[in-house]
């Protein structure tokens, strides 16, 4: 098991990758790090764009890559 962070200006419980932005570095999906520090940087960054009343926050998954790479899915 490892765990996966993302940071935001809101929590998200269960991420659906068709909804995130279109026009981004890496076109779209639902961006994960590994690194708790990036996430918690990029969650405040976003927070101060969405203004005052936008609090940082880090939602945190945890991934099974075993169960994962034994059912043959991308990465």
């Amino acid at each position: 098991m490892i765990n996966l962070f993302h940071g935001s200006y809101t929590e998200v419980p269960t991420p659906l990758v068709k909804l995130g932005r279109s026009k981004v570095d890496f076109g779209q999906g639902f961006y994960l790090t590994k690194l708790q520090t990036q996430a918690e940087a990029w969650a405040r960054v976003i927070a101060e764009r969405k203004g005052k009343k936008a609090k940082a926050v880090l939602s945190v998954y945890s991934l099974d890559f075993n169960a994962v790479k034994s059912n043959n899915y991308r990465r």
